[in-house]
């Protein structure tokens, strides 16, 4: 379903057609938002139009190369995104990326030399350059991915970072800001630099920039349970774990307008969801 949050309070819910499911959401701007995900048969993309409303208006189903999951989009308007996704059924296993304009998706294949499973976890872009990164098994080890795009177009592939790398956010057409394991690093024209280390056994999950500051979204170990816990970088510079409350990790991250950011999680021990605004 598409569920439209007002004041960080669900206003409203839309539920999708066909038991499809959803994965991640771009809206870039007050015009709507496009979401991915995949239909519940079938190896298709699916791409779901939300209107400026925070309505689904449009659902499409678009045919892709069997084995291919698109999990990841990020929209520079409502007509110009970046998707990624993998395909694990070949060998050595494949990023998939490429761009949707609102009408037509276009695919490109990135092998991951020696890899048996890729997954993507994040992706962020600025204008036409963007960043996706994920990890790869390779023999019996992991090993992280940071893949740059200039145009829709694949370019620089780094791996072996080390740093578990699960959410990115860009600020500018050369320099990104990841999150990971006890990490927050920036990345520079696809390249990873070196860490800023997080205290306190945090693990990040994603990652939001807007042009003054960033704010990373995860979890750690408080006490004898596990924390919703954020981190500000101001600058590019990190500042100390903040734990809000206790939960399973914040999995999302988004800004709201120039006001803050809405962080989003698991209930402990619940199936239902729930958010933080600040």
């Amino acid at each position: 379903m598409v569920v439209t949050l007002a004041g960080g309070a669900p206003e409203h819910a839309a539920v999708l057609g066909g038991s499809s499911v959803l994965y991640s959401v771009s809206c870039p701007s007050a015009s709507g938002c496009w979401a991915i995900g995949h239909p519940a048969r079938g190896s298709a993309a699916y791409l779901v139009k939300i209107s400026s409303a925070g309505r689904p208006e449009a659902e499409r189903a678009l045919a892709v190369p069997a084995g291919t999951a698109l999990r990841v989009i990020s929209c520079a308007s409502m007509t110009s995104c970046q998707v990624a996704g993998t395909d694990n059924r070949l060998r050595p296993a494949v990023i998939q990326t490429g761009t949707w304009n609102g009408h037509r998706l276009r695919l490109y294949r990135v092998k991951v030399t020696g890899s048996t499973k890729v997954t993507m976890t994040g992706l962020s872009c600025w204008h036409s350059n963007c960043a996706a990164v994920g990890s790869a098994v390779v023999g019996s080890a992991g090993t992280d991915l940071i893949l740059a795009t200039r145009g829709g177009k694949p370019g620089t592939l780094n791996s072996g970072s080390g740093y578990a790398l699960r959410g990115i956010s860009c600020i500018s057409a050369t320099t990104c800001y990841a999150a990971g394991a006890a990490v927050l690093v920036t990345v520079t024209r696809g390249v990873p630099g070196d860490p800023q280390a997080v205290p306190g056994g945090w693990n990040g999950n994603a990652i939001e920039c807007t042009s003054t500051r960033c704010e990373a979204a995860g979890g750690q170990v408080s006490g004898s349970a596990y924390a919703d816990v954020l981190v500000s970088l101001s600058g590019g510079t990190a500042g100390l774990p903040v734990i809000v409350q206790a939960g399973q990790g914040y999995s999302g991250i988004a800004a709201r307008g120039t006001s803050g950011f809405i962080a989003i999680g698991s209930r402990p021990h619940s199936t239902g969801t729930e958010d933080t605004v600040g």
